[in-house]
């Protein structure tokens, strides 16, 4: 059995992650984290070697809060019924103890993915669209048969919905000077086209882009289209309530002029991006 993961989706958030990490654990021979985001290769990057006291006790940056926030809802929910967790659910626990407590390394990672006998065992983590090049290569060398999941999305949408949701969140104030700020910061930190370049680089075809507008096409032929490239036998997909979308983001469009702003800033990257994959969707160079 291959050592680790056999897929990985990488697509950034707002593309559709969470839509795809549901949809793939609906499938009959497929295993997931209990989690989605496992994130390790960005850890491994940005905090390397964080224990247990940094988790919890140092700093509070999101990954930490999101941390604790996960031990306080397992906690709660072992309180309110233990029996479930010391023997039906025992599995999960051990997963839970080892996924809070344990230092996250190599092993640690491929050893998530040791336990199933699933032929297509995956994790979905948004943060590694963005990843610089020496640990895209890392992947590469420490899963030389992995595939790659790539959603993308329409750069103004991508942004305009992340704006929508860090304004839930409290984050951001939705004037025109704050969004325009925002805008300007995505597109400079942000390039679609050298992290797909990246992405291409080292997996070849073992890398896949697919597109955020197809999946509000037509969900079942998305889902079919990621099936297809994880080699997936017809005789064992599950389409049961699969939906066009998944955590929508609201109706509110962006306006006309953001619009056209925003479309100016991403205008280069969308056409060298077009040059590395052949072709786009239309309302992308529209």
């Amino acid at each position: 059995m291959t050592e680790g993961p056999t897929f990985i989706g990488v697509g950034p958030e707002k593309t559709g992650t969470t839509w795809v990490d549901y949809n793939l654990g609906k499938q009959p021979d497929f295993w997931l984290p209990p989690i989605k985001e496992l994130r390790f290769f960005w850890e491994d990057m940005a905090v390397p070697g964080e224990g247990v006291i940094d988790r919890f006790f140092r700093g509070d940056e999101w990954h930490k809060q999101q941390y604790r926030a996960y031990l306080k809802k397992q906690t709660r929910s072992f309180l309110a019924d233990p029996v479930p967790a010391l023997t039906s659910a025992r599995s999960r626990t051990l997963w839970d103890l080892s996924y809070l407590f344990r230092r996250h390394t190599d092993d640690w990672y491929l050893a998530n993915f040791r336990h199933s006998n699933a032929p297509h065992r995956g994790e979905v983590s948004p943060q590694y669209f963005f990843l610089p090049e020496p640990q895209v290569q890392k992947i590469r060398s420490l899963l030389p048969d992995v595939k790659i999941i790539i959603t993308l999305r329409e750069p103004v949408a991508w942004c305009w919905s992340f704006c929508k949701m860090i304004e839930r969140q409290g984050e951001l104030q939705r004037d025109y000077g704050g969004v325009r700020d925002f805008f300007e910061q995505k597109a400079r930190l942000n390039s679609f086209s050298d992290a797909a370049s990246r992405w291409l680089h080292y997996f070849g075809e073992d890398a896949q882009v697919f597109f955020y507008e197809d999946l509000q096409l037509d969900g079942r032929k998305f889902l079919g289209s990621i099936l297809n490239f994880l080699d997936v036998d017809e005789r064992r997909r599950n389409f049961d309530g699969v939906t066009d979308s998944l955590n929508p983001g609201g109706s509110d469009q962006i306006p006309q002029e953001l619009q056209f702003f925003a479309k100016s800033l991403f205008r280069d990257d969308v056409l060298r991006l077009e040059q590395v994959l052949g072709s786009l969707p239309s309302c992308w160079t529209a």
